[in-house]
């Protein structure tokens, strides 16, 4: 079997883009009316539109760079899968087949996600930096795996297609007894 690239739609990544422009104006706005307020400062709106500026200012950035630059979301070969999917993936290591556990088709507040379950969990969350950590275990919380592809932004391959070839690559090239 030749490698199965996942490549990035750039029509989806737009409209991930415009969403997060408008989340970021929210929060300028909060901002604003939190310094301006006619009384004092409300502290409320304040807060929010400083956290709202600084996350959707960061995802914006991310969006950006990754709808410049072009990518391929999930790499899958004879040796593992790479996953770039999102901010929390490792890019460019190589999970290897052999860690694989399981792989399974998940949903979590109406989304969908390819979740990649590990057999030793520890050594992935060892290999991974503080809030990936954190994160990492929030998703096991939630009973997904430890990794989870989104699909969100593929250009021309299902959520049910990836599953598939990945399933069959792992049962193919797994050295697992």
């Amino acid at each position: 079997m030749d490698n199965f690239i996942v490549y990035q739609s750039k029509g989806k990544q737009l409209s991930i883009m415009f969403l997060a422009i408008v989340m970021l104006v929210i929060g300028a706005f909060l901002l604003f009316f939190g310094i301006t307020s006619e009384e004092s400062v409300n502290w409320l709106c304040l807060i929010i539109g400083i956290v709202s500026v600084v996350f959707f200012g960061y995802c914006l950035f991310f969006i950006l760079k990754e709808l410049f630059v072009g990518k391929e979301i999930v790499v899958v070969n004879k040796e593992g899968f790479y996953d770039r999917s999102s901010a929390l993936s490792k890019k460019n290591e190589l999970i290897k087949w052999e860690a694989v556990e399981s792989i399974k088709i998940v949903s979590v507040t109406g989304q969908q996600f390819v979740s990649i379950y590990l057999i030793d969990s520890d050594v992935y969350l060892k290999s991974i930096s503080g809030l990936r950590k954190k994160a990492v275990q929030a998703n096991l919380k939630l009973g997904t795996g430890h990794i989870n592809i989104n699909m969100q932004s593929a250009k021309n391959v299902s959520i049910e297609e990836l599953y598939d070839v990945m399933n069959e690559f792992c049962l193919t090239y797994s050295k697992k007894a």
